[in-house]
């Protein structure tokens, strides 16, 4: 028998074998058990665009968080509104909080309530960040979220209203028009 690798592993009194072993293929380079060739679960938000809406008040939007597969654990992350062109709370609702998607699930959503209006705007944008993700690697920590101005150009109009006055042979008459805009 010829001996490829040796490593030196020390261990406390009273190990049970799971340890031992565990202990000598972290030591040897083995990683410490699982499949060296699973891939890391990620954790994922797309950036999206949500319709305004008209009328006051505020409405949810839902925004996916997903997972590129399923993890043995929960999954969670912290999220918090930031904002951009888009202001809080003219345009939406700061918020923030910690989402979990449970342990087999590769989805969870996070709602933003977004401010309606009747105003013709510009689309605006803010972002919606990630961080101290647990249970999942977290390679891109923030997504966009465009707020689609869905209230049309309104083209305004003017109108003068008909008069009449009875002409007459000296001094000047007084005519009201009424204007609309």
């Amino acid at each position: 028998m010829q001996i490829l690798h040796s490593c030196r592993v020390a261990l406390a009194p009273r190990t049970a074998l799971v340890a031992l072993l565990s202990a000598l293929a972290g030591a040897c380079g083995g990683g410490g058990g699982g499949d060296p060739a699973a891939p890391a679960v990620e954790l994922r938000m797309a950036d999206a665009t949500v319709a305004e809406g008209s009328g006051g008040g505020t409405s949810a939007r839902a925004l996916a968080v997903t997972l590129t597969a399923a993890s043995d654990s929960a999954v969670t992350v912290d999220w918090a509104t930031v904002n951009g062109t888009a202001v809080a709370p003219g345009d939406y609702t700061a918020a923030s909080g910690t989402l979990s998607i449970p342990a087999g699930e590769t989805a969870g959503t996070i709602n933003l309530r977004v401010a309606g209006d009747v105003l013709d705007e510009a689309d605006e944008v803010l972002q919606v960040a990630l961080s101290n993700a647990a249970n999942a690697d977290l390679p891109d920590d923030s997504a966009t979220i465009t707020i689609r101005d869905d209230d049309g150009t309104v083209t305004p109009s003017l109108s003068i209203g008909d008069a009449s006055v009875t002409e007459g042979n000296a001094g000047s008459q007084v005519v009201t028009l009424t204007v609309t805009l």
